[in-house]
């Protein structure tokens, strides 16, 4: 295991505008866990964190630790501490812990939960353990775990993790190719987002709905969509959604006959993608190889590979422009 602490006055977390996390005086840990710990590591590093003397005390001297002090820990997960660079310039994360080992400790998180009753957690547990059976390919289970906590979420009128978990359905929905289900799924998830004022978890809901259009055919539709959901993500400087509104503007360019500009665009979504270390979500990732597989019998194959590069190499500015002033007429 690897951390960095940083000792704090106060600390938050926030996830999607969502806070998940704060405390007061205590220490702040990025943590990231590698493919090979244990829980005996797990308890050695715990236990050297909560023991750091790292507080002054009444002399001004650093000799306290969080205990003396009654301060707390904020843990976040940050995998990128196993990112090498040995070789080439852009990270690797091979020896950091994988997905099985993130839907084990879910796994624990949520039977934990319900043996406390403790409706909140068990959601919350029920989300993170969707979302990974989802990366991993079993949409089944995902969807199982997505709808408990959708129902635990309504129960407890928790308004954001409503729309967070109707947004994952709609994910599950596209890859079932089912896009009615999917596009009721988005709209109800972005009217949430809307009300609640959480523009980049709408931005996200908005390109998921902008994909959905195209694969409809409702193009205007979907340049709408994703007009909205990039200016938002730019508004952030969200390199993550500003990849994805690329992509939706690729894929509606290459349907509506702009080929050298699609594949610009396809260009420099994948140097956003890649400048991030970002690797796209199942759902995502069936989107763009469609696209590019239309693409590629569309475009001759050397103009293709010109316009890809020329994509590479603009500025992030400039892919939005060139993505914005596409008139699907």
């Amino acid at each position: 295991m690897r951390a960095v602490v940083q000792r704090v006055s106060r600390a938050r977390v926030t996830v999607d505008g969502e806070v998940t996390g704060v405390i007061g005086l205590g220490l702040l840990v990025l943590l990231g866990v590698g493919k090979d710990d244990s829980e005996s590591d797990a308890d050695y590093l715990a236990g050297k964190i909560v023991g750091l003397r790292v507080f002054d005390d009444q002399n001004g001297k650093i000799n306290l630790a969080l205990a003396d002090i009654g301060g707390a820990v904020l843990a976040v997960s940050q995998f990128t501490l196993y990112g090498e660079v040995v070789k080439g310039n852009r990270p690797s994360f091979h020896a950091a812990a994988p997905l099985e080992r993130a839907r084990q400790l879910y796994e624990e998180s949520l039977a934990e939960a319900r043996a406390a009753g403790d409706l909140r957690e068990m959601a919350l547990a029920g989300r993170g353990l969707g979302a990974t059976a989802y990366l991993q390919g079993d949409f089944k289970s995902a969807r199982g775990f997505i709808e408990e906590a959708l129902l635990l979420s309504r129960e407890l009128n928790d308004r954001f993790a409503i729309a967070a978990s109707l947004n994952r359905l709609g994910d599950l929905a596209r890859m079932e190719l089912n896009y009615a289900g999917a596009h009721t799924l988005f709209e109800e998830s972005i009217a949430i987002f809307r009300q609640l004022g959480n523009k980049n978890a709408m931005s996200n809901s908005m390109n998921n709905l902008g994909a959905v259009a195209i694969a409809e055919g409702d193009y205007r539709a979907a340049r709408a969509y994703l007009t909205e959901a990039l200016t938002t993500a730019q508004e952030f400087g969200n390199k993550i959604l500003i990849s994805y509104s690329l992509d939706g503007f690729a894929a509606l360019a290459t349907h509506r006959g702009g080929l050298r500009r699609a594949a610009q665009l396809a260009g420099a979504a994948e140097e956003f993608r890649q400048s991030i270390g970002l690797e796209s979500e199942p759902a995502e990732r069936r989107f763009r190889d469609a696209y590019l597989t239309e693409l590629h019998k569309s475009l001759d194959e050397a103009e293709l590979s010109v316009a890809f590069e020329q994509g590479r190499k603009l500025k992030l500015d400039e892919a939005i422009t060139l993505a914005l002033t596409f008139d699907t007429q």
